[in-house]
């Protein structure tokens, strides 16, 4: 995770064992848009569990995901599954020839807000291999003093080439 960035190049990494020790069955991405402002960087050929943008701080922006395998998963790990999550106001996300998921494991394709009130797919969160939109909560449009739902963050985000393992 870094703070605010823009215009960086993140290229040919790989991450494994992405452990939070607050609790014990979550796993975590290797990158976390997590303050507002990053946008315009470019995310090529990494081999990460996940690439999130959350809303804690903020929101992100005209980012693009290239040629990554993001499998989502970790063995002894069931929450935070995820290898794509765009939380709410997170927009213009390019995600292009990336492999995503973890055969067996991932059973839905998406869960996403289609409104800034609910949404398709929400309880099964962690088996999705994208979240979209969603309060800084999860799946739920209840975000408390942070955001509601936000269906232009699934509407803008452009795919391409983009599939399951």
């Amino acid at each position: 995770m870094f703070g605010q960035g823009s215009g960086a190049v993140v290229g040919y990494n790989f991450s494994i064992d992405n452990i939070y020790t607050g609790a014990l069955s979550f796993a975590t991405a290797a990158y976390s848009a997590h303050n507002a402002g990053n946008g315009m960087n470019l995310f090529e050929g990494n081999n990460f569990l996940g690439i999130w943008a959350d809303n804690a701080w903020g929101a992100s922006a005209y980012t693009t995901y290239f040629r990554n395998m993001l499998i989502g998963w970790q063995s002894g790990k069931s929450d935070a599954t995820i290898p794509i999550i765009m939380r709410a106001n997170n927009r213009a996300f390019n995600m292009i020839g990336n492999v995503l998921g973890q055969p067996g494991y991932h059973t839905q394709y998406q869960t996403y807000a289609n409104s800034t009130s609910g949404g398709v797919g929400g309880p099964q969160e962690d088996r999705s291999i994208y979240t979209l939109g969603w309060s800084y909560t999860g799946p739920s449009c209840s975000g408390g003093s942070m955001t509601t739902c936000d269906p232009r963050t699934f509407s803008t985000l452009m795919r391409w080439g983009t599939g399951m393992l």
